[in-house]
C-alpha cells in the first residue's frame, strides 16, 4: 500500500502487504482513498503480474462532456485476385540442363581417371 490508500481488501479480505499473490480468476479490489471508497474488478490469469491503482475519479472527469466519434465507414469488400501468369525469372532452361550435363561428364571423367587399370 502506498500513497493515500487507507484500507485495502481483496475479495473482502483485509490486506496489509503491498504485494499480494492471488489465484487466477476474477478478484474484487476495494480501498479507501481520501475517505472515498473505491472498488475495482480485475481478471487475473495464471502467471500474470497485475498492478492495480485505486484513485478517486478526478473532478474534471466527472464534468467532462461525453463525445461520440463518427462511425467508421463500412469496409470495402475484398477484391478477387486477378489471374496473373508469373513471368519466368532467371536463366533459360537450356543453360541449366547444359550445366547439369557438363557437371555429370566432369564427375564421370574424375572417377575414371582415379581408377587404376
Amino acid at each position: 500500500m502506498h500513497g493515500d490508500l487507507e484500507r485495502l481488501a481483496i475479495d473482502d479480505v483485509g490486506q496489509t502487504d503491498r504485494i499480494v499473490y492471488v489465484s487466477r480468476g476474477t478478484h474484487v479490489v476495494t480501498g479507501m482513498v481520501h475517505g472515498q471508497s473505491i472498488r475495482k474488478t480485475e481478471q487475473v490469469e495464471a502467471g500474470d503480474v497485475v498492478s492495480v491503482v485505486l484513485q478517486p475519479p478526478s473532478p474534471l472527469a466527472a464534468q467532462a462532456i461525453p463525445t461520440t466519434e463518427p462511425p467508421l465507414p463500412p469496409a470495402a469488400p475484398p477484391r478477387a485476385a486477378a489471374a496473373v501468369t508469373p513471368e519466368r525469372a532467371g536463366w533459360p532452361r537450356w543453360i541449366f540442363f547444359g550445366g547439369l550435363a557438363l557437371t555429370a561428364i566432369a564427375a564421370g571423367l574424375t572417377v575414371a581417371s582415379g581408377i587404376d587399370a
